[in-house]
Order: structure tokens, then C-alpha cells, then sequence
């Protein structure tokens, strides 16, 4: 059988066990619980107030066009630079994840949240609250897209590292709740604050103080791994001891980024997921678009933001669904992800026909049910995706999903925006055209095989020591540029 190991201080950083007999700097800061609920509780808040900051300005178009002095396109594009910096972020930050360690991109995601925050609020204490204070938060809007690049695809490494195989669909499951937690926040706070052009001030002040403090406690108290992983597959840092700012110029590097997709698309069933994964992440996008912002229904028919919280809400029970009966070996994850796309795509054509109809009633129950379907699909796919590319990098794995979902939205933007012929029923369209693909991309794909899980098993059997074999193409070679960084292969 062949099989790879890392030598003695390699810095790949891919997915392979690498125990060190030296405690971590994170491992001895006496300020730092090792517990794992802890650590999902300080990215709850994390998730939590970036979701607060991005979809602040939805609500308030028409106020915060008074604000500024602006076009309402103006305002909503402050929303929409994040899902832009993503599309061109995400990806490179996945890899610095992985390269460094999971703390890092809790501290790059926390600080870059804080310093946008800062420099949004710039202009209202001295009543910049004019185009040039426009300018001021549509920069602080690019660099909280950059924060929000890291902290969307975080959630697997963290259950990855903190939680044992049959809690991490949990622990992602949670991490989705908190994020749809933090747009409902966001969508509910932003009319309570920006009544006035007073008001749109205060909002930019509350932003600010909720930053520093998320980030103060990250800094804190925020660690990388347990002294003693939960799980044969869990990594410790390659590298525990490098300084923050050490091996930046790799961990960015664009041509290492573009080897490590290649090989992440060379991997069987990966692509068909990423699609029908990401195909979700931009309906689940769109229906809140839809149900939220005027600027995108003139006719005002589609709106209702409490539908809006049907949805998110009723996907606390969806995501922990899914995630006791995944957790709990009841069904695999494909199964469960069929099941609940099929649930998804039948209730998701209810809300289009109700919609088209303006049955308020049918549409509110439907959001209903589309919403514990889709947040059923979230955690499920985001677990399946680490299964089927085991031992990839998990971080950049998981970005590309969520990299696809973030074009489908900017897709269904422009339909909204520039397809004047579907009009109205462009929403429709979208969502339909969305649940087809995305099914028959998902029962296509050949995502039946857990990697991961297979590992773990013959882990405990006995049947390897912590290496991993090798398949025809090289599957570990993810983060070789080099020789010199070539995973080295032995015969057991």
C-alpha cells in the first residue's frame, strides 16, 4: 500500500495528522479555556456581528440615500461589496487559513470586521455624512467584505478541530444558525437606529463599538486546537510556534492557490457538490434579497420582512435536524442531502407560485418549510465537502462552494437589475432555475464516499498509523509548489 507522511517541520499545511510534542503558544495562554463550546460561542459572536454589519443598509435604502446624498443602487452596492470581495478573496484567505492556523483566520476576520467598522464611522462624529462620507463606508464595505471572506468558511475547520466525529455536523449546524442569526439582527436592528439622518450615524457608531469588542475577545481568548485533538483527523498547526506575520507571501501565493484548486477539481464528486452547494448558498441569498429590498420590487409586493424571519428561524430547526440525524449515523449524508433537496425544490416551487399569486399566507408558509429544508442542506454540505476531499486543505475546500453561491447571488442581482423583460417574475425565475440545477448537479455528483470517515475507522482498527494512502493522482500533493515541499511517499 502506499502511503505519505509529512517530514519533521513541513509546511504544507494540508490535512494530514501531525501531532508535535511541544505545546503551542495558544496551548499555554493561561487566559484561554479548552473548551470547545467556548470557541463556538466567541465565532457565534464573530458570525453574528458581521452578519449585523453587512445587510445593515438593506432595510434603509431610502434613508440612507438621504444620509449620503446618493442613488439607492449606491447604498445597496455598500451590501453588495461584500459578496464582490468575496468572489475575489475568499478563496486566497481559505488557503492562509490553512497554511497558518485557524486562529489566524478568527484574528484576520475579527480585525478586518473592527477596522471597517473604524473606518465607517469616521465621518459621523464630524458630520461627514455627505458623498464624502459615502466613500468613507464603501471603503470600510470592502474591507468588511475581506473579513467576511474568512469568516463564512471557517465553520468546518472548527468542528474539524474542536469536535469529535459525531458533533461536528452539530457544531456546524450551529455555526449556520449564528450566521443566519446575525442577518436577522442586522435586518431587524438597522430601522430601529436609521429612522433619522441621525440615526443612520448611530448606526455606523453601534457597528463600531460591537467590533472592537467581538475582536478584544477573540484576541483573548480565542485558541487553535485542544491540547489533545477530538478525533484521529484533527491537525494540530504544522507549525505552532511561527509568528503571526511569518510565511505570509506563501500563504497568499496565487500560483500555490491555483495548484491546490486544480487538484481540489481533479477530486471525484468535488465539483458537482461545490455547484449544487453553492447553487443553495445564492437561493438561500436571493430569497432574502427578495423578501427584504425594495430596491429590487418596485411594485413592493414581494416584501415582507417578517416572512424574511419565518425562513432564517425556521432553519434552527432544519440545521439541527439534520445534524442530530447525520451525527447520529440515522442517514449518510448523501441521503440526507437528497432528502432534504427534494424537500427544498418541491416547497421552494410552492413559494414561487404563492409569490406570483400574492397568497401572504401560503408565502409565509412556505418560507416556513423552504427554510428548515435549506438550513437541513447547509451544515450537511458543508461536512460533505470535507468527506469527499479528505485529506485536502479544509478551509479552501470549503470556500469554493461558498465562492460559487456568492456569483450565483451577483447572477440574480444582475437579473433583477438589467432583465427588464422578466420584470417581477425575475425572482421567480431565479429560484426555480436554482432548485433544478442544483439538484441534478448534487444527483450527479459521485459524493457517496466519505473519505474522512474511512480514515477514522481504520484509525481505530489498526489498520494505520496515522498515515494516509494514496490514490493514482497524488491526492495529498495539494500545497506542493516544489520538491522541496513534496509530501515524501514511502511503501508500508
Amino acid at each position: 500500500m502506499r502511503a505519505s507522511n509529512l517530514r519533521s517541520g513541513d509546511s504544507t499545511g494540508s490535512n494530514v495528522p501531525h501531532n508535535s510534542s511541544k505545546p503551542s503558544f495558544n496551548q499555554r495562554n493561561p487566559l484561554a479555556s479548552e473548551n470547545k463550546w467556548v470557541m463556538l460561542i466567541l465565532y457565534a459572536l464573530l458570525t453574528i456581528s458581521d452578519g449585523i454589519i453587512w445587510v445593515s443598509f438593506w432595510p434603509i435604502l431610502h434613508e440612507g440615500k438621504t444620509y449620503f446624498g446618493v442613488s439607492s443602487l449606491l447604498i445597496f452596492t455598500l451590501s453588495m461589496m461584500y459578496v464582490i470581495v468575496f468572489i475575489l478573496f475568499a478563496p486566497l484567505a481559505g488557503q492562509a487559513t490553512d497554511k497558518k492556523n485557524l486562529r489566524y483566520g478568527i484574528l484576520m476576520g475579527s480585525f478586518l470586521n473592527f477596522l471597517g467598522a473604524v473606518i465607517k464611522v469616521i465621518p459621523a462624529p464630524i458630520r461627514m455624512d455627505g458623498t464624502v462620507g459615502y466613500i468613507f463606508t464603501f471603503v470600510g464595505s470592502i474591507i468588511g467584505g475581506c473579513a467576511h471572506s474568512f469568516i463564512l468558511i471557517l465553520p468546518p475547520k472548527l468542528a474539524q478541530n474542536w469536535f469529535n466525529p459525531q458533533t461536528r455536523i452539530t457544531c456546524i449546524a450551529l455555526c449556520v444558525i449564528f450566521q443566519n442569526i446575525g442577518v436577522s439582527f442586522g435586518i431587524i436592528l438597522a430601522p430601529v437606529f436609521g429612522k433619522t439622518r441621525a440615526g443612520v450615524g448611530l448606526l455606523l457608531l453601534f457597528h463600531f463599538i460591537m467590533g472592537l469588542l467581538v475582536f478584544i475577545l477573540e484576541l483573548i481568548f480565542f485558541i487553535s486546537e485542544p491540547t489533545t485533538p477530538p478525533s484521529r483527523s484533527a491537525t494540530n498547526s504544522i507549525d505552532p510556534h511561527q509568528h503571526f506575520c511569518t510565511g505570509l507571501s506563501r500563504a497568499y501565493s496565487p500560483a500555490l492557490l491555483q495548484r491546490s484548486i486544480s487538484s481540489l477539481l481533479q477530486t471525484n464528486g468535488f465539483s458537482l457538490t461545490a455547484v449544487s452547494f453553492g447553487l443553495i448558498i445564492g437561493a438561500q441569498t436571493a430569497i432574502w434579497v427578495t423578501l427584504t429590498v425594495p430596491l429590487l420590487d418596485k411594485s413592493k409586493r414581494f416584501l415582507s420582512t417578517d416572512d424574511m424571519l419565518v425562513f432564517n428561524f425556521a432553519g434552527i430547526i432544519g440545521a439541527l435536524s439534520a445534524a442530530a440525524i447525520v451525527d447520529g449515523s440515522l442517514l449518510t449524508h448523501r441521503q440526507m442531502s437528497l432528502g432534504s433537496y427534494f424537500g427544498f425544490s418541491i416547497f421552494l416551487v410552492f413559494f414561487c407560485i404563492s409569490v406570483i399569486f400574492e397568497q401572504e399566507s401560503a408565502i409565509m408558509l412556505c418560507c416556513l418549510l423552504t427554510g428548515m429544508f435549506t438550513s437541513a442542506l447547509l451544515p450537511t454540505l458543508h461536512d460533505l465537502i470535507l468527506e469527499i476531499t479528505y485529506p485536502a486543505p479544509q478551509t479552501l475546500a470549503s470556500s469554493i462552494p461558498l465562492f460559487v453561491g456568492q456569483i450565483w447571488t451577483l447572477v440574480f442581482i444582475s437579473i433583477n437589475f438589467r432583465l427588464e423583460l422578466v420584470g417581477e417574475y425575475g425572482p421567480v425565475a431565479f429560484l426555480a432555475g436554482s432548485s433544478t440545477l442544483g439538484l441534478l448537479a448534487f444527483v450527479a455528483a459521485k459524493n457517496a464516499e466519505c473519505r474522512r470517515q474511512e480514515y477514522e475507522k481504520s484509525a481505530l482498527t489498526g489498520q494505520n498509523e496515522g498515515s494516509l494512502e494514496l490514490d493514482g493522482t497524488g491526492a495529498l500533493n495539494f500545497f506542493s509548489l516544489d520538491d522541496s515541499d513534496a509530501l515524501e511517499s514511502r511503501t508500508v
